[in-house]
């Protein structure tokens, strides 16, 4: 039986109600089957739009109201604050003929209000607009797209909202610490929901429209009734197969096992609770994993804190998925999973790893050895600071990966040696160089397009910065003596402007063989070798 038909024409029942059919026996993992009112399935959202009054105001009424504005342009004006005495407010849409399509953050800071109408032509909304108001009813016409962050922080007696269908997307803690908010319906229009978008708030429940390519945060709704109440908050994937994305396992959840179907786990849907918990996906025919699926430790200062323990068995055969080195995976016959990426050899001198999929996640090769080598497939994408390791001094790839963004997280500051299908850089460690100017060089490690051809470095970032182009700062002479050795010591027609660093290093030549005496072992060899050769 699959996880479609487990569920299937179910709605949100009551915890009195019984399940007909008999969970089978327990695996030896002891998880045992989620009952179905042990998780919560979101409702279908009603798409209604909201009619709000069409208020004209001249300059003098407003001001006598209340209102303080400034205007933007020519048409365009600008609610700032309000100060008036009544209590159900209606956003007026002009004043003195100047159109209102802007609320300034804090423009209802504490206010004591009860209820808000804002109109169709309000077309931005910014941070903090009812921050710890006593509004308890907000209503927003068509025409919104985005709910920023902390939009409703802390209004604790807002108990209806209600979202224009325009809606895209809803910011982070955008209605945190609203404490009697209870539900809330999300239109299908809406592709985002921040972290801690409804955290410690009230909800009990929620619409949202079950299509695919949708990113809920699981932190959403940390911390809520739902969070305490169920062992899992999940929506439906309408596929042929039939699936469900798992958006956060409950706060009380322990050991759980799905019957079958396929399974995505979404962002941040797996939080470290500091307790023991076991998903049993052994039966399931497919497992997925978001990239940021597991909310998980943080290393400062050589310390680890809040180290996640979690175990998960996924489904024979499984391949590809990325799982943090934190979560023990294994296979039903409870050997290890072979995982995202595995350890082919290691010794004292180099660790060698076996990328399985082709994509290589944010923050996923975040080992502690000083030298590692990745061996991959013939293309491989890379996500943003995919390589996040603070002890790496070296790091080797056999093919070309390629990306757009930035392949070394900012706190990489000991790397100083990329090989990638035989082509070599050669970037000064930061003990020598500074944190802030090593990191300013590790950005040359990023995809670009030229000529129609994705190239995985761009040598015109350390170009400008050798220039004093790209940074505030002014750059030393004996930082540039650096950076330029390590460009010459890279393979030839990896930086196209080289000839610039060999006139530099020719004109300096005196303070350059000065500096031998204090430069590493490599820097020194390469100077007395580069001034002997000329």
């Amino acid at each position: 039986m699959g996880l479609f038909d487990w569920f299937k024409g179910s709605k949100r029942k009551s915890k009195n109600v019984e399940i007909e059919k008999t969970a089978p026996k327990q695996s030896s993992f002891c998880a045992d089957y989620v009952k179905r009112e042990e998780m919560y399935i979101p409702d279908r959202p009603k798409e209604v739009k909201a009619k709000v009054k069409y208020i004209t105001l001249t300059l003098e009424q407003a001001i006598t109201q209340g209102w303080h504005f400034k205007r933007k342009s020519r048409k365009r004006i600008r609610i700032t604050h309000y100060t008036g005495t009544n209590k159900n407010v209606i956003i007026p849409s002009e004043i003195g003929g100047y159109i209102v399509n802007e609320i300034r953050g804090r423009a209802f800071f504490r206010a004591d209000i009860e209820r808000v109408e804002i109109p169709d032509n309000v077309k931005k909304l910014h941070s903090y607009c009812f921050e710890q108001s006593k509004v308890k009813a907000i209503i927003i016409a068509d025409g919104i797209t985005e709910i920023p962050h902390s939009f409703a922080f802390s209004c604790q007696e807002l108990v209806s909202v209600h979202l224009p269908t325009t809606l895209l997307r809803i910011g982070n803690c955008a209605f945190e610490s609203c404490t009697n908010l209870k539900y809330i319906d999300i239109p299908e229009s809406c592709g985002y929901i921040g972290n801690w978008a409804f955290s410690r708030s009230g909800i009990e429940g929620f619409a949202f429209q079950n299509s695919a390519y949708k990113q809920i945060n699981g932190t959403a709704f940390q911390f809520t009734p739902l969070d305490k109440n169920y062992r899992l908050i999940l929506r439906e994937i309408p596929t042929k197969i039939g699936g469900y994305n798992i958006l956060l396992i409950g706060a009380g959840a322990d050991n759980i096992k799905l019957p079958g179907g396929q399974v995505w786990l979404g962002n941040n849907s797996v939080l470290n609770r500091y307790c023991k918990v076991t998903l049993d996906f052994s039966e399931c025919s497919r497992v997925s994993v978001y990239k940021n699926a597991f909310r998980i430790s943080y290393r400062y200062n050589g310390k680890v804190y809040g180290v996640m323990q979690c175990r998960i068995i996924v489904p024979q055969g499984t391949k590809g998925q990325y799982f943090p080195d934190c979560v023990d995976v294994r296979y039903p016959d409870k050997k290890k999973y072979d995982g995202f990426i595995s350890v082919e050899s290691r010794d004292n001198d180099k660790t060698v790893l076996r990328l399985h999929g082709n994509i290589l996640p944010a923050y996923s090769v975040a080992f502690h050895e000083k030298s590692l080598e990745i061996r991959t497939y013939n293309w491989t994408k890379y996500e943003k600071y995919a390589i996040c390791s603070r002890e790496l001094e070296s790091i080797s790839f056999d093919n070309l990966l390629h990306g757009t963004d930035e392949l070394f997280a900012p706190y990489c500051h000991n790397l100083h040696r990329v090989e990638m299908s035989n082509r070599c850089v050669f970037i000064p460690p930061s003990d020598i160089i500074g944190e802030r100017l090593h990191t300013e060089l590790m950005k040359a490690f990023t995809g670009r397009n030229l000529n129609g051809k994705l190239c995985w470095f761009d040598s015109a970032v350390v170009d400008n910065i050798f220039s004093g182009n790209s940074i505030k700062s002014r750059i030393s002479q004996k930082r540039k003596i650096i950076i330029a050795c390590d460009v010459l010591r890279s393979t030839a027609g990896v930086f196209e402007n080289s000839s610039m660093y060999e006139k530099y290093l020719q004109t300096h030549r005196r303070y350059a063989l000065i500096l031998c005496d204090t430069l590493p072992n490599e820097y020194t060899d390469f100077l007395r070798n580069f001034y002997e050769v000329r």
